[in-house]
């Protein structure tokens, strides 16, 4: 037989080696986050990688085949030749400085994400376990008001819709009613979207399910009549988060027995496709139950199963910001954590791995509107660093308003808001580096901020991926053609 055909192949044919080398190489970050999602997550992918394939030979001696020497042969009783160590090639260079920046081609400049021919309005942002952001919003190009959504798939490097979720009739496909505030919980690979929608006559809260094995868009409970909230009177400003696979709801809706507005909570029945109360949370009063108007909830979940529900509420005479929390049987009396005599509104919270909670909100005392602050640890609600009196966290002479927060792994929280300080309205933003508030990159809290245009840009809301990444978007443009602009800090 031929020998080219029936021979062994040479080393020098072979590199196998090498071929798994350049595979960890160009798919080490996709593999980890597939596989092993907790290294992933612990990994500062920012940082240039430094690749030690040779420390192993140096201590060993060279072995294998591929891109590895041949062994010199030995005569019996004779000595191996001495290795002769590598030098492990190192970067000299510093890693670039992190900026806010677009992802994808004006993704916070000209159409934005949105970049049609409607008014885009009341954006959020959610991140999934590969840090790929999902940002949803309100959108009127299709005639009436839908709730539009777009992902950037890290394979394709492009913003995408799901199963056509910014064209159209979107997520929502309501055209009988406007739909409006959309919310996004992200779990994994599981996408929800809550929002309010009148098609019923009166408003109410409808959820959804991206549903990837169909690739399609499920309904979470019914989606016509009452839909999720289910209130003889309206029910809007929706928050909805996921925990241990359970949806769970939070709104503001309308009591009809007393005609005040209060907060109702809501968790979803899998085997019955319905939401159901908790501990009362559905019915009456809600968790609020109090004479005066009950606006924009929060919920959260800490590590010991505890859930938290914050709103602003005018029960004392002017808003005043209030926390609840469900411990698995029972309601806690609600806790004033603002308690001042201005008007504390627009709040919102967020909880770390340890079971801290952060709590954001609008306040008027200095004289005008501020950036305030608190955390719940030790069994206290405090300040960090001033950031419940004076100016807060914000601290400057325009009016800043509507704040979004959001905590990274290392459990310090991050803030944007919207700020006319400059003579319009920027996107501004601060986080806590443990002993004090700091501009998230350079004058990303005065002049132009993060948004630096000359557009109002307002209604922000953030989010931080798994390996750290702040994600940003807000509404910016002239009224009644607003877009929506994202940005992210790396």
């Amino acid at each position: 037989m031929d020998s080219d055909i029936t021979g062994e192949l040479s080393p020098q044919d072979s590199d196998y080696d090498g071929a798994w080398k350049e595979a960890l190489r160009l798919h080490l970050p996709d593999f980890l986050a597939k596989f092993f999602a907790a290294v992933h997550a612990a990994i500062d992918w920012h940082a240039p990688l430094e690749w030690r394939d040779k420390e192993l030979s140096q201590i060993l001696g060279q072995s294998g085949s591929g891109n590895q020497p041949t062994p010199t042969p030995t005569s019996p009783g004779s000595k191996p030749p001495t290795a002769t160590p590598t030098a492990t090639p190192t970067s000299t260079s510093a890693p670039p400085a992190k900026v806010w920046q677009e992802l994808g081609s004006s993704s916070a400049s000209q159409g934005g994400l949105s970049d049609n021919s409607g008014d885009s309005l009341f954006p959020a942002v959610a991140s999934d376990h590969l840090g790929q952001p999902y940002v949803v919003w309100t959108d009127n190009s299709s005639g009436n008001e839908e709730i539009y959504l777009l992902y950037w798939d890290k394979n394709k490097n492009q913003w995408r819709e799901l199963a056509g979720s910014a064209s159209g009739g979107g997520v929502s496909n309501t055209p009988k009613g406007d739909s409006l505030r959309p919310a996004i919980a992200v779990d994994n690979g599981d996408i929800y979207v809550s929002w309010e929608d009148d098609s019923s006559g009166n408003y109410q809260i409808y959820v959804r399910r991206w549903d990837p094995a169909s690739g399609k868009w499920k309904n979470l409970g019914p989606t016509t009549g009452g839909g999720a909230s289910n209130r003889d009177n309206r029910a809007w400003f929706s928050s909805i988060k996921i925990f241990s696979g359970t949806p769970y709801l939070a709104f503001r809706g309308r009591d009809a027995s007393s005609g005040g507005y209060e907060i109702y909570v809501k968790k979803y029945n899998k085997s019955k496709n319905s939401w159901e109360g908790i501990g009362g949370s559905a019915s009456g009063g809600g968790i609020s139950n109090t004479s005066g108007d009950s606006r924009k909830p929060s919920i959260v979940q800490v590590p010991n199963g505890d859930i938290y529900v914050s709103w602003h509420d005018k029960e004392d005479g002017d808003f005043d910001v209030y926390v609840k929390k469900w411990d698995g049987s029972k309601w806690s009396s609600a806790t004033n954590i603002s308690k001042n005599s201005s008007v504390s509104n627009y709040s919102m919270m967020v909880a770390d791995s340890d079971g801290k909670l952060y709590v954001s909100w609008d306040d008027d005392k200095p004289g005008n509107r501020e950036i305030y602050l608190k955390v719940y640890s030790g069994g206290q609600w405090k300040e960090l660093g001033g950031s419940a009196s004076g100016g807060g966290i914000s601290k400057n002479s325009g009016s800043s308003r509507l704040a979004a927060i959001a905590v990274d792994k290392t459990g310090r929280p991050h803030i944007l808001w919207m700020d006319d300080s400059s003579g319009d309205y920027e996107i501004y933003a601060n986080r806590w580096d443990g002993s004090s508030w700091k501009e998230i990159g350079s004058a990303s809290a005065s002049g132009g901020g993060i948004s630096k245009n000359s557009t109002p840009s307002e209604r922000p809301w953030l989010a931080i991926s798994p390996d750290g990444v702040p994600y940003a978007t807000w509404a910016d443009g002239p009224e009644g053609k607003q877009e929506i602009y994202f940005k992210q800090y790396k």
